[in-house]
């Protein structure tokens, strides 16, 4: 929901690249709340929805512009870097059994 609601509120070329600095915090933001999985899910999630609904070609995952590509691609690679790195981290005793 958070990558549709960027997508719109930043379409405009001055503020596209933002989009992928903002949605890392987003993500990290969920990572914190709901664990590693949440943010690599995020992340991916997002970076599909920002490929076919952000970057030309619209309604395509292929991004035309190499520097869009690059976006994406460290978006994802922040994304899911800063989930494992900042999640908490579930005990032993944490578990149910």
């Amino acid at each position: 929901m958070g990558a549709v609601l960027a997508t719109v509120w930043f379409a405009a070329p001055a503020t596209r690249n933002l989009v992928p600095v903002v949605f890392v915090v987003i993500v990290v933001l969920v990572a914190l709340r709901f664990g590693a999985l949440a943010g690599i899910v995020g992340s991916l999630v997002g970076a599909a929805i920002f490929a076919g609904w952000l970057y030309a070609p619209v309604g395509s995952l292929h991004v035309k512009d190499t520097g869009a590509r690059d976006q994406i691609g460290w978006m994802v690679l922040a994304g899911i870097s800063l989930s494992y790195l900042l999640a908490p981290k579930l005990s032993g005793r944490d578990h149910k059994h």
